[in-house]
């Protein structure tokens, strides 16, 4: 199912040489596929980069003329194979999906917005070799609107209109991760490999979901 008007926002190429670098991070030399986020996702500041992964980010990132000046950035490798897949989600900020993911989750609707969303989601895609299935779909549908955003069922949400793009190796998407729900179908064969970024305000890296509920208070 095909939306009218793309949530892809923009799109552009990784070079070679990123792609390269960014496919020896050891979450992928590893060969462990973990859902454990501290294995997966890393965090630096705008100003200090600390790896090579870190710099590598930095220096696509300024290729790609987007402005990062005093966030927190958030990068995070995914690798499907056969018969994985990603259920529908938003991408909040990173403290509250840790600590909430299994709680009512109306209250969200009280926090700024700002400071539970990233302002754009970029889709890095390193490998996709031989595959079949594995498209990403990005729904019609935000969170603004549902209750209990991170307590939908997979079902509810695509029952929305949603569009399905199959990447290709060095493509890289620019949408709102943050605000429509979106998932990656099963691969049905093949080896998916990619990398996505997000960025945050930086003053969230300390914080607490209480702190940020208090925050919220008018």
């Amino acid at each position: 199912m095909s939306l009218g008007t793309s949530k892809i926002i923009k799109r552009s190429r990784l070079r070679q040489e990123l792609r390269e670098v960014f496919l020896q991070a050891p979450f992928f030399t590893r060969k462990v596929i973990s859902f454990n986020l501290d294995e997966y996702s890393n965090f630096f500041s705008w100003d200090n980069p600390k790896t090579e992964i870190d710099r590598a980010v930095i220096q696509f990132l300024n290729e790609e003329s987007y402005d990062y000046t005093g966030k927190e950035i958030e990068y995070w490798f995914q690798h499907q194979t056969n018969g994985m897949q990603l259920p529908p989600h938003c991408d909040y900020n990173y403290i509250i999906r840790n600590e909430a993911a299994n709680r009512d989750s109306s209250w969200i609707h009280t926090v700024e917005r700002e400071r539970v969303m990233s302002p754009i989601t970029i889709a890095c895609y390193l490998n996709t070799d031989n595959i079949e299935g594995g498209e990403l779909c990005i729904s019609d549908q935000d969170w603004f609107s549902i209750e209990k955003p991170m307590n939908v069922s997979a079902e509810d949400i695509k029952k929305y209109p949603y569009e399905v793009y199959k990447p290709e190796a060095c493509d890289v998407l620019y949408f709102e991760g943050s605000k429509y729900y979106h998932w990656i179908n099963p691969v049905l064969s093949g080896d998916r490999k990619s990398m996505l970024i997000n960025f945050w305000t930086k003053d969230l890296q300390n914080e607490s979901i209480m702190a940020i509920l208090a925050s919220s208070v008018k």
